[in-house]
């Protein structure tokens, strides 16, 4: 799950290497998928990076994005 953090993270848009890297220091990362969305959701209100909620499908795609880079 370690490295599928950053590479999900990675696919939103407005997400670049400094942000990454800035979530990746300040925050625990998730143990699982399963905490994901949760996760991102706190993290990303305290960082202030994202108004919008992210939808099962956009969720799906960044996932199997991820996967097939990984």
């Amino acid at each position: 799950m370690d490295l599928l953090v950053p590479l999900l993270l990675r696919q939103i848009k407005g997400i670049g290497n400094v942000r990454l890297r800035n979530i990746i220091e300040n925050n625990n990362l998730p143990k699982n998928i399963d905490e994901f969305i949760d996760w991102m959701e706190l993290v990303f209100n305290k960082e202030g990076i994202y108004e919008k909620r992210i939808g099962n499908e956009e969720l799906k795609y960044i996932i199997e994005k991820a996967n097939n880079i990984r």
